[in-house]
């Protein structure tokens, strides 16, 4: 009963913790426009902010955290994972087609308007999100959502490079956060490994 009891707690912490952390943002984007750029943050990083605060509240420690990928316990979970958001995704492009479907007319994109979505599309959506399900056979979880965070610092980098659209000098803090933090974990992954090759050295020796 009493485990029962902690996991309804947790899972209500949860949901309220990732789910008031976006809302709370999106109020402060409305109310003060210019914080815009900390919606993006919210929306990436509050499942694992409202995780670390309901292992916070429920005192239940950091064990089982369960970073390191078992495909061959967990492959339903895992297929659910990956199949249900690009159902998702595809249910509302399909929404969003047929809503937006009678303001498009009269329709004057180009032949060359639609190869460049369909490039998009295919190169800037489809092939990084594959790419991204291959490289979580390998990678640890923050890792990932390290990697996730890049797309919040390319983004503005491309449209500098290829528009000419100066970034705001929060969106370039930004960025330096989220690339010294990829650097310092890859560096601290380094160490381990470096440490481990020593100590198995030592131990053969």
């Amino acid at each position: 009963m009493m485990d029962t009891h902690l996991n309804t707690k947790r899972i209500l912490i949860f949901l309220a913790f990732a789910i008031g952390i976006p809302w709370a943002a999106t109020l402060a984007a409305v109310i003060k426009p210019e914080l815009e750029i900390v919606l993006n943050w919210t929306f990436i990083t509050a499942p694992a902010l409202a995780s670390i605060a309901t292992r916070l509240i429920t005192r239940e420690g950091w064990g089982r955290l369960w970073l390191r990928p078992n495909f061959r316990r967990g492959w339903r979970f895992y297929l659910g994972v990956w199949l249900l958001p690009l159902l998702a995704v595809m249910v509302g492009g399909a929404i969003s087609c047929i809503v937006s479907l009678p303001m498009v007319f009269p329709f004057n994109s180009t032949t060359k308007d639609i190869a460049l979505m369909a490039f998009l599309g295919v190169f800037q959506l489809g092939l990084p999100c594959m790419l991204l399900v291959l490289a979580s056979r390998a990678l640890l979880a923050p890792e990932i959502a390290l990697l996730g965070l890049l797309e919040v610092v390319l983004g503005p980098l491309w449209a500098w490079l290829g528009a000419g659209e100066v970034p705001a000098r929060a969106t370039l803090i930004g960025g330096a956060v989220v690339i010294g933090a990829l650097l310092f974990n890859e560096l601290a992954g380094f160490r381990r490994i470096m440490a481990a090759k020593l100590s198995a050295t030592r131990i053969s020796g």
